[in-house]
């Protein structure tokens, strides 16, 4: 069971990849390196999710066509949200996904207890299993230190461009394209000022987080500005995961999206949403080496929404994240890497 929960647990992981750039659904060639990779040829369904929760940031407004400016960040930090070490075990990033606060004895949500998000939202109801599950097993995983040494080499590169900013305070429309980036030719890593990327640095697109006309992002949020706090979403996110030679199509629900923002930085950012059980291990199952029944046991144990019977049927996940301002590069599509021994 060892290797299926490990690889399990690194791929709810979603964005925390240790082989870089995204990879293109359509193609066989990735470097899966020795770990599952996330990649993307990722995109927005055009079809929402129906069900975003209770709780989930109503995208149905209409302000009119977007005003204002565009701005480029780029993360140079993503962490698992979890409890801080040193403080109250019960606080821990994430969102309300399914509009139940659960104190542990709730069938609706498999008796999981939820969480309550650090300031400044301090919402109640905080949905996020998964997250401090991979915190808790860091000591033999080591999840956590293989995000940050891929985000601080280059090797994952996630940029967010804000587009429509006409106030950084208060803004009742922006919309948020999340792109995979790539460093420029000649740059071995990003240049960094202490413990933060050095500001307004280029990264390259990758031309797989744009749709054919390689302008349009493939995963685009609705989104509003409300004291200086960026709220987008609900949407849904295609993450395509290679496995050797194999690949795995993911699919992450009520995606929702927060932080502190300003022209230059984003700060407390939080990105979570949920895991459908059967359709990840439907998807696993058709990966070598993968058994089915056994990939349910796994995910059944961190379900914790849209209980069916007596099971629930999703995961829940929350990410941490940190941004600076960036530019823009070229749109690059990455040479294909040599093919594995």
């Amino acid at each position: 069971m060892g290797r299926t929960y490990f690889t399990l647990v690194f791929l709810v992981a979603a964005c925390s990849s240790n082989d870089g750039p995204p990879g293109d659904a359509g193609s066989d060639a990735f470097d899966a390196g020795t770990d599952a990779v996330v990649g993307g040829d990722t995109g927005v369904d055009s079809a929402m999710a129906e069900d975003a929760g209770v709780d989930a940031f109503d995208a149905g407004f209409d302000a009119g066509p977007l005003t204002g400016e565009s701005y480029v960040y780029v993360f140079d930090l993503l962490d698992v949200g979890a409890a801080d070490p040193a403080g109250d075990p019960n606080i821990v990033p994430g969102f309300d996904l399914d509009g139940v606060t659960s104190d542990g004895t709730e069938v609706e949500t498999c008796r999981t207890p939820d969480f309550t998000s650090p300031a400044p939202d301090s919402e109640e109801g905080v949905d996020n299993a998964i997250g401090p599950l991979l915190a808790d097993q860091e000591e033999d995983f080591r999840i956590r230190a293989s995000t940050a040494a891929s985000v601080r080499s280059g090797r994952l590169l996630i940029l967010l461009e804000v587009r429509g900013v006409d106030d950084f305070e208060n803004d009742d429309r922006v919309e948020v394209d999340v792109l995979f980036g790539l460093l420029p030719a000649g740059l071995e890593a990003p240049i960094f000022s202490g413990e933060r990327f050095l500001a307004a640095q280029t990264f390259n697109i990758d031309a797989r987080s744009l749709e054919d006309d390689m302008m349009t992002a493939r995963v685009s949020l609705p989104g509003e500005i409300n004291d200086g706090r960026l709220r987008a979403g609900p949407g849904r996110l295609a993450l395509t995961v290679p496995l050797g030679d194999e690949v795995l199509m993911l699919d992450l629900e009520r995606v929702e999206l927060r932080a502190d923002i300003t022209e230059d930085n984003l700060e407390l950012g939080v990105l979570g949403g949920a895991l459908d059980v059967a359709a990840t291990a439907e998807a696993l199952a058709g990966v070598s080496g993968f058994e089915q029944p056994l990939v349910m046991l796994v995910l059944n144990g961190a379900a914790d929404l849209d209980r069916v019977g007596a099971n629930c049927t999703a995961a829940s996940i929350g990410l941490v994240f940190r941004g600076v301002d960036a530019v823009k590069g070229d749109v690059v599509m990455p040479d294909p890497p040599p093919p594995m021994p």
